[in-house]
């Protein structure tokens, strides 16, 4: 069994772990902070390092078909990625913040 640790790109750490039982798998965090644009190749890059991955984190993408919010310039790319058939998303439509007093748009 090993590991590795990489830093594919600002925002991303990825760990690729590997088995005797089973294949490797790599889990990656992204985060995208809300004033950036998410860089669509990041997603074919983890998926050039192993097709077997998950992707867990916050690219603050809000998306209408989400949750009862609306779309931003990050969900429409979001959107992308899930009509390409790229990522499956297994999210629900909770929040990861909410501003005092205030109910998610």
């Amino acid at each position: 069994m090993g590991f590795g640790i990489g830093l594919i790109h600002l925002g991303i750490i990825a760990v690729q772990i590997e088995t005797l039982l089973c294949k490797s798998i790599l889990i990656s965090l992204i985060y995208v902070a809300p004033t950036t644009k998410i860089d669509m190749n990041i997603f074919q890059e983890l998926y050039n390092i192993n097709n077997n991955c998950i992707i867990v984190g916050d690219l603050n993408a809000k998306l209408s078909e989400m949750g009862p919010m609306k779309t931003n310039a990050r969900g429409k790319q979001l959107q992308e990625l899930l009509n390409e058939g790229l990522i499956e998303c297994v999210n629900d439509d909770s929040t990861t913040f909410e501003k005092m007093n205030m109910k998610p748009n």
